[in-house]
């Protein structure tokens, strides 16, 4: 798994672990989760990366997503706050990995929501070790079943993968 951090100026600090690291100022600013989405019938690898930084509060996903997944946005904010979860008050940036594929699909939700709790030190980098993150959330922060599950689920199976209760066959 890859975490790195960039202080202002200065060089990339990337390293391959699950320990958590820090710039100068204590704040762990990036994340990457592991996920799928579906090309055609076929699940295709997905690298959820979250920058959380300085800025103006807000949302962005790249790497091409489609309508569905641009509303993970509020789904997963929505989700954050029904389960006490707080809302970062910085600039967060979502970039959907490799950049050049359309990804679509509500699927992606739960591997965006962990990152930034990563990313936003709200819960440990070791969470994301070995794990794909493959669920729709509801906006009380339940996981819920996606289409496609069993395509999906195979591209990530050297991975434990975390799904909704209704894939868990998959």
């Amino acid at each position: 798994m890859e975490f790195g951090i960039r202080r202002n100026g200065g060089p990339d600090l990337s390293v391959t672990s699950t320990e958590q690291l820090h710039d100068g100022g204590g704040i762990w600013v990036f994340a990457s989760a592991r996920s799928t989405t579906l090309l055609g019938v076929v699940g295709r690898c997905v690298d959820v990366e979250v920058h959380v930084g300085v800025g103006l509060p807000g949302f962005t996903i790249v790497g091409q997503p489609d309508e569905v997944c641009r509303e993970s946005r509020d789904r997963v904010r929505a989700a954050f706050l029904s389960r006490g979860f707080t809302w970062p008050n910085r600039r967060i940036t979502v970039n959907l990995a490799p950049s050049g594929e359309r990804k679509g699909g509500s699927g992606l939700d739960l591997a965006i929501a962990i990152a930034v709790l990563v990313a936003d030190e709200q819960l440990p980098p070791s969470v994301l070790a070995d794990h794909a993150f493959v669920a729709e959330l509801g906006l009380d922060g339940s996981l819920r079943d996606v289409v496609g599950a069993a395509p999906l689920v195979a591209a990530v199976r050297e991975r434990a993968v975390v799904v909704a209760t209704g894939n868990s066959a998959a």
